[in-house]
Parts: structure tokens; sequence; C-alpha cells
């Protein structure tokens, strides 16, 4: 299990930008969305599994705005990640991505709280749909 940090948490008082990790399984996704959201403003840190996502929530989740997710990957699914953040952290922001259409209809509806995207969607999209969820 390996874990990719580009930018170290720091302790909420002295954050400036959102805090967003970014869990995929595909090192070449993880990498666009972490370098497109670093870019525009936000703080990352990324895992390249489920597991290895829930072990940096458990360990930097406090200071998570929101968690972008594959949902079909090893050690723990995405639908298995998502459960155990919103039983975590219910108010931390999650938008789950698959290229299944069929994966995606399992996503829980919570409005506001987690998004259903399709992972050949525009990356713009992802980012305008990061962005309208933290106003909220």
């Amino acid at each position: 299990m390996s874990l990719s940090s580009q930018n170290p948490v720091q302790p909420q008082a002295q954050q400036t930008a959102p805090f967003i990790l970014v869990v995929d399984d595909s090192e070449l996704f993880r990498e666009t969305i972490q370098a497109v959201l670093e870019n525009h403003g936000y703080q990352t840190m990324t895992a390249n599994d489920g597991g290895a996502g829930l072990a940096l929530f458990r360990e930097h989740g406090k200071h998570a705005r929101a968690v972008i997710t594959d949902l079909d990957m090893p050690v723990l699914n995405g639908l298995q990640m998502l459960a155990e953040i919103q039983r975590l952290a219910p108010e931390v922001k999650v938008i789950c991505i698959s290229g299944s259409p069929a994966a995606l209809a399992r996503v829980p509806q919570a409005p506001r709280r987690v998004l259903a995207l399709q992972k050949t969607a525009d990356i713009g999209e992802l980012l305008a749909s990061l962005e309208v969820m933290l106003r909220d």
C-alpha cells in the first residue's frame, strides 16, 4: 500500500486552502485529479486503494473538507470507504467516481454531501461539482 502526499496536512489554524483526499487505484487518474486540484489552490493527499484512503482519512480526516474516490478499488471499495467516512465525519463531502453506471447507481443519495459522477466526465465538471459542494 503506497501513499503519496504532495502537501503535508497542517493544523487547521494554519490551513488556508481546503484539504481534499483523492483515492483511486489508477495512478494516472489520481495524479491528474491531484494536479488539477493543486493548480486551483487545494491541498491534497492521495491513496491508491480504499484501505489506504481510509487510513489517511482516520489520521487526517479532521482537516478534510472533501474526499474524491473511485468506487471499484482493491482492499476496500469506494462504497465501503464512503460508509465509514460518513460514520466518522458525516459533514465531509464525498464525490464518488466510476466508469460503471451500475456502480454509480449504488451510491446512496445524500444531497449536498455525496455526489456520484461518471469517471469519463470532463475534469472541469468534477472541479465545478467540488466547488459547489464546498460552498454548502
